[in-house]
């Protein structure tokens, strides 16, 4: 996830929730929440969930809002008191922090010399002054956040690595009335079954609003990464699961559990232990 420096504290920044959408792009423009409709037309999606996902006013032209929001709104969200209605996108604090660069450059052959016609642009995306990559590291042992730079981004390109203090999840709500479930994707997941999430025990899928498939790269340190990488692709951060428990108890005792972990794969599976498909819960009405 990302994070924002100020007076030497980290604030942490997740990806809108996808069912959170607003009638237009500028800060003046009304937000609403996507509500479950129940299916009423034959789909030939393979386990469609009971309903789909619909702006109050169906008729109304909504579209997703795309930054990041800071924990303590997300927290809000979770809880279910956000979007209120009449809320502004300005309201919900949407930041932006990753702005494009276009580099220029030559190819150059073995000898060093340019190749003729090779010239070439790149298009580079780059964090915003302030704003860094935020991770947890989990493990025995002691661990040394000592500042110390390493490679990101690539061959020749450095970040400083240093403890975020301040960051961290926000908290889940204490009660999941009628047992209904809010499942959040903090990070990008990959699932056996794709965008479908694995389903708990005694629970069902109501909803899903998903997005588009994200490709993530895997990279292995050394000088042969480009023959060990591999391409796969995730269910987007932001993603949003609204689940119905057949009680209010296996619903807080599953939601608790799962809070701020990766879940549905292998507790040892290296996908899982790099931090994909991290999870927030919440509640839905």
């Amino acid at each position: 996830v990302l994070g924002r420096l100020s007076h030497d504290v980290w604030t942490t920044y997740f990806p809108v929730p996808l069912d959170v959408v607003a009638d237009g792009p500028d800060e003046k423009a009304l937000v609403s929440r996507l509500h479950p409709t129940p299916v009423s037309a034959i789909t030939d999606l393979e386990d469609a969930p009971e309903s789909w996902l619909m702006p109050p006013d169906e008729e109304s032209a909504v579209e997703p809002i795309h930054g990041v929001i800071p924990v303590d709104i997300l927290t809000e969200y979770l809880a279910g008191r956000l979007p209120k209605e009449g809320t502004l996108r300005r309201d919900l604090d949407v930041e932006d922090p990753i702005q494009p660069e276009i580099h220029v450059g030559l190819t150059r052959r073995d000898d060093r010399q340019v190749r003729t016609g090779h010239l070439y642009t790149a298009m580079h995306s780059r964090l915003k002054d302030g704003w860094g990559f935020l991770a947890e590291c989990i493990g025995s042992g002691h661990l040394d956040l000592a500042p110390r730079p390493v490679q990101l981004g690539g061959r020749g390109r450095l970040a400083d690595v240093t403890a975020a203090h301040g960051a961290g999840w926000p908290d889940p709500p204490e009660r999941f009335e009628e047992g209904k479930v809010l499942v959040y994707l903090a990070t990008p997941a990959i699932w056996p079954a794709g965008w479908r999430l694995p389903l708990p025990e005694h629970a069902r899928l109501i909803a899903a609003a998903t997005g588009e498939a994200q490709q993530v790269v895997t990279l292995t340190p050394g000088p042969d990464w480009h023959k060990e990488r591999v391409l796969r692709w995730a269910v987007p951060a932001g993603s949003v699961y609204l689940l119905q428990f057949n009680s209010e108890a296996a619903a807080r005792q599953w939601a608790t559990k799962v809070h701020g972990t990766a879940y549905g794969r292998d507790e040892l599976d290296r996908l899982r232990t790099a931090g994909f498909g991290i999870v927030l819960t919440g509640v839905w009405s």
